[in-house]
């Protein structure tokens, strides 16, 4: 082999073999209001309030669920599998609610925002399902 002056550059990305799950352990002062009579604590900005899960995970499995139809199943296999998070259907299922209720003035604020505009379109492009078009 004779070696030639020209080169090329080749990118290559890859998921890491082992992908650890990150375990954050928060330390909250909680203090108490003379007003309002009640314990009050600081928020934690990793989660939503009383989840155990992070945004992270609560967002792929999200995604994974509703986004690509994976069954619950599914999506705590994959979490279980390949990603080390091992959770159960239950906590998925509040997690996903909790994340519902977090999202639901957007999702109000958007349908009154489409609903009061003065155009909507829609694709109504055909799709084929064994052979008829829909």
């Amino acid at each position: 082999m004779q070696r030639c002056e020209r080169t090329r550059t080749r990118i290559v990305e890859d998921i890491p073999e082992q992908i650890t799950p990150v375990v954050t352990e928060h330390t909250l002062h909680r203090d108490y209001c003379k007003h309002c009579k009640k314990h009050v604590e600081p928020v934690v900005p990793d989660a939503m309030p009383s989840a155990t899960l992070g945004h992270h995970v609560v967002a792929l499995s999200s995604w994974f669920h509703y986004g690509l139809g994976l069954s619950v199943g599914q999506a705590r296999e994959i979490l279980g599998s390949t990603l080390s998070t091992e959770v159960t259907a239950g906590g998925l299922m509040s997690a996903w609610s909790r994340m519902a209720e977090a999202l639901r003035p957007w999702y109000e604020q958007l349908g009154h925002e489409l609903r009061s505009t003065a155009c909507l379109h829609a694709d109504e492009t055909g799709w084929r399902v064994d052979g008829t078009t829909h």
